[in-house]
């Protein structure tokens, strides 16, 4: 499942990858249900601004992580990582593989959650 927020051309190239993707992918745009859709997540692939990863912490959910602007993001990115309750996905053409691994691990997981 995708959730792009209100960013119209990321919803847009979300929905025309996932029509060419071997698996069902969901892609919303804004969602008022978002709390909701984090209970239901395994892991969620988010930027590292602050209220978001405030609501998965919250949730309790591991986190991967992308894109940190230099700033804040950047800080809260390297905090969660060195916690252990998040990992880092530097590459988009990588993820598949290791957002695959990660959830396949599931002391890794729980280890994660641990640590939030």
């Amino acid at each position: 499942m995708v959730v792009a927020g209100r960013n119209a051309e990321l919803e847009a190239e979300c929905r025309a990858l996932a029509a060419t993707l071997p698996v069902p992918v969901k892609v919303h745009g804004f969602v008022s249900n978002i709390h909701e859709l984090m209970d239901a997540a395994d892991l969620i692939v988010t930027k590292p601004g602050g209220l978001t990863t405030t609501e998965i912490l919250a949730k309790g959910k591991p986190m991967a992580l992308v894109a940190p602007i230099p700033g804040q993001e950047q800080r809260n990115c390297e905090y969660l990582l060195e916690e252990g309750a998040a990992v880092r996905l530097y590459d988009v053409s990588d993820a598949s593989y290791y957002l695959r691994h990660w959830l396949e691990d599931t002391a890794r997981m729980k280890r994660e959650a641990r640590n939030l």
